[in-house]
């Protein structure tokens, strides 16, 4: 492809975040978000549960199941991921993982969602492999703890199980140059 083409084509964007009615502010950030982004943009936004759930003129809005369909015969351009501290953002991690892409971290610490999203789906194995793969041995060890009971606010936030999604996207941003630091460091 050329320059010149590759200036002109449409970008084509997978947004995987909650809209409203569901109870994140991130879902409301992205529906005040949507209509700044330019009209040139094809925008096919994911969400977890019915679409008509949903009002969104932006963009084509889909159940995340459909994001490989969807895809079809042109790729998207860039898979972007809204994610915060809230279980209504659990069906977008496995993406982040799978598709690498643009991390937008709204909460540094998704430790208290992640607990929350494994224990409501009866997966405490799940919960073990990705401390571990966040923590490495030490995240093994926690969260054998945590799954018996003893996870607390002072736990969560030394170990804030967001480092698995940061190694796997292209590129994580984050609000303020505090949290940018940490997450580097």
């Amino acid at each position: 492809m050329s320059e010149r083409e590759r200036q002109t084509r449409r970008l084509r964007l997978a947004m995987f975040s909650p809209l409203p009615p569901s109870p994140t502010g991130i879902a409301d950030y992205t529906a005040d978000l949507l209509p700044l982004l330019p009209p040139e943009w094809e925008i096919e936004l994911f969400v977890d549960g019915s679409p008509s759930d949903t009002q969104c003129s932006r963009a084509s809005v889909w159940p995340h199941g459909e994001c490989r369909q969807r895809a079809g015969a042109r790729a998207f351009d860039l898979h972007i991921y809204q994610v915060g501290n809230n279980p209504a953002h659990a069906y977008t991690l496995p993406y982040v993982r799978e598709t690498p892409g643009l991390l937008i971290l709204h909460d540094a610490v998704l430790h208290p969602a992640r607990v929350a999203a494994y224990i409501g789906a009866v997966d405490m194995p799940g919960y073990r492999a990705v401390a571990e793969a966040s923590e490495g041995a030490t995240g093994a060890a926690l969260a054998h703890l945590v799954a018996a009971g003893l996870g607390s606010p002072a736990v969560y936030w030394r170990f804030p199980l967001c480092a698995d999604l940061v190694r796997a996207s292209l590129r994580t941003a984050v609000h303020g140059k505090l949290l940018a630091g940490w997450l580097r460091a």
